[in-house]
């Protein structure tokens, strides 16, 4: 069975490559493309977290922040895609309304790399990279919108 990340995870891959291959917008086409690598980041960093607190790399405490924002993450893209769900352009009212979403999950991102309290060096080096794919991804959103 699958657990609640890695659904939302699915979900979120699915409807991004469904959205992307009917794309005419530039905007919608990077916000497309990079929710895929924003979902294929944040399942990296939801299966890196899992693994090491089953092989006792990592304890609880250190894990909680990091599955925390990952799921924040997940259940944003559920939220992104719903919004842009057979859309061919983002019109200029739907990118106001999607950027506060990528805006906010790219700060609880940058919080939770700045706050990460990992003891094992290969975890912590791990969870940063894919917490650093996430935050470019969504930097690169943000411009796409139009910051």
């Amino acid at each position: 069975m699958f657990s609640r990340p890695r659904l939302l995870f699915a979900y979120a891959i699915v409807a991004a490559l469904v959205f992307q291959a009917g794309c005419s917008d530039s905007a919608l086409t990077a916000l497309s493309k990079g929710m895929v690598d924003v979902s294929a980041a944040n399942q990296a960093v939801t299966a890196t977290v899992i693994t090491a607190q089953m092989n006792g790399t990592m304890t609880a405490d250190e894990a909680r922040p990091v599955l925390q924002v990952t799921l924040q993450v997940a259940q944003a893209g559920i939220q992104i895609d719903a919004t842009i769900k057979g859309l061919s352009a983002l019109t200029p009212a739907q990118k106001t309304s999607i950027l506060p979403t990528i805006k906010t999950l790219a700060a609880g991102v940058t919080n939770t790399v700045a706050t990460l309290n990992i003891s094992n060096v290969a975890v912590r080096t791990a969870v940063l990279a894919s917490l650093t794919t996430i935050q470019t991804a969504l930097a690169t959103i943000t411009v796409a919108l139009g910051s």
